[in-house]
């Protein structure tokens, strides 16, 4: 991948902070044998460092006044406040962008006839093995294929927040006030998959609870994984080539008056009834999908096409009066 487009990206993710404490060890190629191809050079600031150094180890490791204070006025000329704004990325670079995260020409070709059918897609999810942390950014080792914001997807339409996202080596359902039900089914065509299968008694079965005890006691046994059928439920399951999965996301609803109680907590900047605001924003639904990872790459992103099989009503939890407002997992 080229590291100037992705650092352009990450300008416009990341603070300032945070890239003030980058340290660029490799670059962003998906070639490693060449890893200074001609059309993938090292950013000019590399090798102006690298002279740099050469300067002050030529002189004895000592570099005298007049350096120090030239590196100072470059550091200080270079450096952006935080409230500085910061350069859009240029058409030429969305569209780079778009073409390294979009799918495969021959995957769109070999799955036309699925995705022609409602409510299916397909995209490709990129790992991120903790490559992004408060005030730094690694993109060496596991991070050297990095894409920013794309280890993540929504299956929800009209959603706010992610639904599944892609840790290390795990596929794993995140999000607040949620219950998921993840499953890997084997080597099926999702083309045989419809609502009321056999295969899905179990997940569609599921009855989610209504109370705060019931959806945590459920959520306990999710997390050690619940067994039906031959296939283990849980949080997260390990990404497998042509292997499908069933995921059911159950979005749960508020039943108390949640503006009320946030405006009853304004003086507590810290009430945790202040995280179920986004609840109010996001799209809360109890929704079935299956999909499939048709393809793996080198670099370690997966390529998954999915269907939607059925959406429901999202279920509806109400606290006590003095119950405590906090996710139920």
């Amino acid at each position: 991948m080229n590291i100037t487009l992705i650092h352009t990206y990450i300008r416009h993710t990341l603070t300032v902070a945070a890239l003030a404490v980058i340290s660029v060890q490799v670059t962003f190629s998906q070639t490693p044998s060449q890893p200074h191809a001609p059309n993938n050079p090292l950013p000019q600031w590399v090798h102006d460092n690298q002279r740099k150094r050469g300067e002050f180890e030529r002189r004895g490791g000592s570099p005298s006044m007049p350096d120090l204070n030239r590196a100072e006025r470059e550091g200080r000329a270079s450096a952006r406040r935080r409230r500085d704004r910061q350069r859009p990325m240029t058409s030429e670079e969305r569209k780079r962008m778009a073409e390294l995260i979009a799918p495969h020409p021959e995957d769109l070709e070999t799955y036309k006839d699925f995705l022609d059918e409602d409510r299916t897609g397909i995209f490709r999810i990129f790992p991120n093995a903790d490559c992004v942390e408060k005030n730094i950014v690694r993109v060496g080792g596991d991070c050297e294929n990095f894409v920013p914001d794309r280890n993540t997807f929504r299956f929800r339409p009209g959603a706010t927040t992610d639904d599944i996202a892609f840790n290390s080596d795990r596929l794993m359902a995140i999000g607040f006030f949620r219950q998921y039900l993840l499953g890997n089914i084997g080597d099926v065509d999702l083309r045989t998959l419809a609502k009321g299968d056999a295969r899905l008694k179990f997940i569609e079965g599921f009855t989610p609870g209504t109370t705060v005890e019931s959806a945590r006691e459920q959520s306990r046994q999710l997390r050690q994984g619940i067994s039906a059928d031959g296939v283990t439920y849980s949080f997260a399951v390990e990404p497998k080539l042509n292997s499908s999965y069933v995921f059911r996301i159950i979005a749960y609803r508020v039943g108390n008056n949640v503006q009320r109680r946030i405006f009853d907590s304004r003086k507590d900047p810290h009430h945790p009834s202040r995280l179920f605001a986004t609840l109010r924003r996001d799209k809360q639904t109890d929704m079935l999908v299956v999909f499939r990872i048709i393809r793996k790459d080198a670099d370690g992103n997966s390529t998954i096409i999915w269907k939607e099989l059925d959406r429901n009503d999202p279920p509806e939890i109400t606290f006590g009066k003095d119950q405590a407002w906090e996710d139920f997992k």
